[in-house]
């Protein structure tokens, strides 16, 4: 069974909700990179989380997050052509997990994360090996 974001979902709520303790769920938007299936977005989403963006190179993963209904808008593309798809500070908040990984996301990408992120928000990363 695939742990990891049992794991590290709670640890995203505590912050979420540190950062933003007045703004109602439904009014923070929020992009999952590299979605996959959409296991982690359906944690936020059972949580109230309803402004979820997904972003993968997947076709097939996408399709199966599609299916649990929980995005409002599903992008089949790399993060670094993030461009094509959204404006810079577009979100509130940015999650991933697992793909800061040989041969997916390189360091560099941190550089894209951040301009989709809000002017003045913090950015939190949380990396695990």
């Amino acid at each position: 069974m695939y742990k990891l974001p049992y794991v590290l979902v709670p640890t995203i709520f505590r912050e979420i909700e540190a950062a933003f303790p007045v703004v109602a769920k439904d009014d923070l938007k929020l992009l999952d990179i590299g979605a996959g299936s959409g296991l982690i977005g359906q944690k936020f989403a059972a949580r109230g989380f309803s402004n979820l963006t997904a972003i993968d190179l997947s076709p097939k993963m996408l399709a199966l997050a599609e299916k649990k209904g929980i995005y409002k808008a599903l992008v089949c593309d790399s993060l670094y052509n993030w461009r094509r798809h959204f404006k810079v500070g577009q979100f509130d908040v940015v999650f991933s997990c697992s793909v800061f990984t040989p041969g997916q996301l390189k360091p560099n990408a941190l550089d894209e994360i951040i301009c989709l992120v809000k002017p003045g928000e913090s950015v939190c990363l949380i990396v695990v090996r």
